[in-house]
């Protein structure tokens, strides 16, 4: 049995990453969210996206301290 990969939600969208451009936007298609192994790996993501805002090309609707990870 495969474990339920994590995600992360701001409301009722999810996020995700364009590894290529840094940029973080939001989708409403479950499908298109990044998907985590692990809890600690998408904390670890969230982490870095509120240490490293700058480095990121962040949506600017999304806060990141808002973010919740789902399983």
């Amino acid at each position: 049995m495969e474990a339920k990969p994590y995600v992360l939600k701001y409301g009722e969208q999810y996020l995700r990453s364009n590894k290529g451009t840094g940029s973080v936007h939001l989708t409403s298609r479950l499908v298109e969210a990044d998907h985590f192994k692990s809890q600690k790996s998408a904390r670890i993501f969230v982490r870095s996206l509120m240490a490293n805002s700058k480095g990121y090309m962040i949506d600017s609707k999304i806060k990141v301290n808002n973010v919740k990870i789902f399983q």
